[in-house]
């Protein structure tokens, strides 16, 4: 129900940035407004509000935007894949591809995106070191080191959660385009459905399962809702992407549309 909600309300877009319109899903605000409220209520003050709310979009959204462009510019620039347009959700920042590289090019694609995020999160790591080793003990050079500290671990967090083996995230990319290339390789009479049958094993048998794993513990344990809300995301993003794989290589297989079916379009790429 989250998901559907999600998916149907309306986009409107903010700015275009490597000439793809990015649009701001209306949820997106639930989020950050939440949380800025929190925070004035807590500090009881505007001032502490603004800059909650001031970080809450800068970091998850800027570092966001810089991870799904290695994806996009990669997918661009090595394979011809245009993006059609990206969409900054509650929980993620989706690129919306007008179709899904195949094995092997999915796997650089996919590990584009986790590689901008490392190589952003050194960079902070970095500059917070040097500005430390001029640091006379004046709080702003305090808060800059602070500031690039907490990039550096925002990265390197991001990058270590979209390499997770769970479709459709990055790492999950990975395994379902290493996967049909071996189905390929053992079953040379399933390859042209090796891909579907990589998906299904990654969201059927990997992705579902833990997440239902999640919730059961952070139900039984933590109650952590953002826990539960991001297990149900990605699980239902996993289901939906193969089930429209499947209905599209289902078309396909009729011999009067094959010549006119196109590649199965990118569904939402969460990071």
């Amino acid at each position: 129900m989250l998901l559907c909600l999600l998916l149907c309300c309306k986009s409107p877009r903010a700015f275009t940035i490597a000439g793809i319109p990015v649009k701001v899903n209306i949820l997106f605000w639930i989020f950050p407004v939440g949380v800025a409220a929190v925070a004035g209520w807590m500090f009881a003050s505007w001032l502490g509000m603004l800059e909650v709310l001031g970080v809450v979009l800068a970091l998850p959204v800027g570092c966001g935007l810089c991870h799904e462009l290695g994806h996009v510019l990669v997918a661009r620039w090595r394979y011809g894949c245009q993006t059609h347009q990206m969409v900054i959700c509650p929980l993620g920042i989706a690129a919306d591809m007008e179709e899904i590289p195949r094995e092997p090019a999915e796997i650089v694609v996919a590990l584009a995106g986790p590689a901008v995020s490392i190589v952003i999160g050194a960079l902070g790591f970095a500059a917070g070191w040097l500005i430390g080793l001029v640091d006379d003990d004046g709080k702003t050079e305090t808060t800059i080191v602070l500031a690039c500290q907490v990039v550096g671990i925002w990265n390197l967090i991001v990058a270590a959660f979209n390499l997770l083996p769970l479709f459709p995230m990055d790492g999950g990319r990975v395994a379902r385009s290493a996967l049909a290339m071996v189905i390929g390789l053992i079953w040379p009479e399933k390859a042209h459905r090796s891909h579907l049958l990589a998906t299904r094993i990654l969201v059927r048998g990997i992705t579902i399962p833990v997440a239902l794993a999640v919730i059961y513990l952070t139900v039984t344990y933590t109650y952590m809702i953002p826990h539960i809300l991001t297990a149900i995301f990605v699980a239902c993003l996993g289901e939906l992407e193969f089930r429209a794989l499947r209905e599209t290589l289902d078309i396909c297989a009729s011999p009067a549309v094959i010549r006119l079916c196109p590649r199965p379009s990118s569904e939402f790429r969460t990071t």
